[in-house]
């Protein structure tokens, strides 16, 4: 089944890169992508030419949430030519407020959101 989503999500990619429309796929891929690198069965899947980047790129996760595990399951995935549209370091994670970790750690979502920001005016869109 991983399998087939990543085909998926690859020829959904290439038609949107064929029109250059910018866009951006997000959520959570339930795969440690960075821990193996670009060479994760999924990703090579996925983007087997190439034409991707995902955020965050970093090897752990800074979710103040997670205790165990800190490899990210989260990402943001954009397509190499669409990258100019994207502020220079504004990939961020927001991590928790510490009151609510000591009230509801336990209540608390395990993955903390995820933020990026594009400048459309900056290319021809």
């Amino acid at each position: 089944m991983l399998s087939q989503q990543g085909e998926w999500l690859k020829k959904w990619a290439d038609q949107k890169i064929k029109t250059g429309i910018p866009f951006v796929i997000a959520g959570d891929f339930n795969r440690k992508i960075n821990s193996i690198g670009d060479t994760d069965d999924f990703w090579q899947k996925m983007d087997p030419d190439g034409l991707l980047i995902r955020f965050p790129q970093e090897k752990e996760s800074t979710c103040n949430v997670i205790k165990r595990n800190k490899s990210s399951l989260d990402y943001f995935v954009i397509d190499r030519d669409n990258k100019n549209f994207l502020i220079d370091n504004s990939f961020s994670i927001v991590s928790y407020d510490q009151s609510d970790l000591d009230t509801r750690r336990s209540k608390l979502s395990t993955h903390c959101p995820l933020t990026i920001e594009y400048d459309f005016e900056k290319g021809n869109v």
